[in-house]
């Protein structure tokens, strides 16, 4: 179960998280805090699931870097859409694979097959919607050249990954 922000384990994960992120001298450090704190919220949902927001994150972070060594537009627009295909097909794949499933069952039950509602439950993971557009608006921006590719993977992962807005939006450049 996710930690809703008005629930009493999201009090507790914000009394311990906020002091010490301002006890801690450094921004580096505090990077680190806030990213090891962002990835301890995003797992409350579900462990596992952590893998797919750094798969997600990571492909636009390379792509990006990758994106402006390329000079041939050609080249730059196919890193563009294979990074942005890569991830709304794990968007599309999350959202709506258990939604297809059951349609199918329910339609080889209608043809005479056996109508079974046994299949495999794909978890939607927390913020997936919200990371995806927000990984897509970064690689889009680079594209464009309205900013430049992040050097810094701890200061992209805290960008994508910071806690607040993964489960309430907006999306922010």
């Amino acid at each position: 179960m996710p930690m809703l922000f008005n629930t009493l384990p999201f009090l507790a994960f914000f009394i311990v998280l906020f002091p010490i992120y301002w006890a801690i001298r450094g921004r580096r450090l505090r990077m680190a805090w806030l990213l090891a704190g962002s990835v301890f919220f995003y797992m409350s949902w579900n462990p596992w699931l952590i893998s797919l927001i750094l798969f997600s994150a990571s492909v636009d972070f390379f792509g990006a870097l990758w994106m402006e060594r390329l000079t041939t537009p050609w080249l730059r627009r196919t890193l563009l859409i294979a990074c942005i295909s890569t991830n709304l097909g794990l968007l599309a794949f999350f959202k709506y694979v258990n939604s297809f499933l059951s349609s199918a069952y329910a339609l080889h039950g209608w043809m005479g097959g056996e109508a079974s509602s046994r299949f495999v439950e794909v978890i939607l993971p927390l913020g997936i919607s919200f990371y995806t557009f927000e990984t897509i608006s970064y690689i889009v921006d680079v594209y464009l050249g309205r900013f430049k590719a992040a050097r810094d993977p701890l200061e992209y992962a805290v960008f994508i990954l910071f806690f607040p807005p993964l489960v309430a939006g907006p999306i922010v450049r």
